[in-house]
């Protein structure tokens, strides 16, 4: 997604960028667990598509939602989708500062490339 978009991934994003080099190691630890909460996230996401299919494969076509109220549906799951890479994306980025806070500068592998 455009990162200049107003979305809770993109706030992540720039909130995780201006604060990462003030965080000590629990806080970057804190940081680092976000992977099993976005796990979760993707197992409900997971489950909301399931349900959906199931909705749409249905011989009672008036349960359906409109055309409009799928479409919020699709973009709402899209936008959550985007949020949860953001989280594993932070979550990376936690993992990498905690592990160069225990070795020497010169044995420092490089950070992800949307990072400086």
């Amino acid at each position: 997604m455009n990162r200049n978009v107003s979305t809770t991934a993109n706030a992540l994003r720039r909130l995780w960028d201006n604060a990462v080099d003030t965080l000590p190691p629990d806080q970057l630890k804190w940081f680092d667990g976000l992977n099993e909460f976005a796990k979760m996230e993707a197992e409900n996401i997971s489950e909301s598509l399931d349900a959906l299919a199931v909705m749409f494969n249905s011989t009672e076509k008036s349960a359906l939602p409109t055309e409009s109220a799928t479409a919020v549906m699709l973009w709402s799951l899209s936008y959550q989708i985007d949020t949860i890479a953001a989280l594993i994306e932070i979550a990376g980025d936690a993992a990498h500062y905690r592990e160069t806070e225990r070795r020497p500068t010169s044995e420092v592998p490089p950070m992800h490339p949307h990072r400086r």
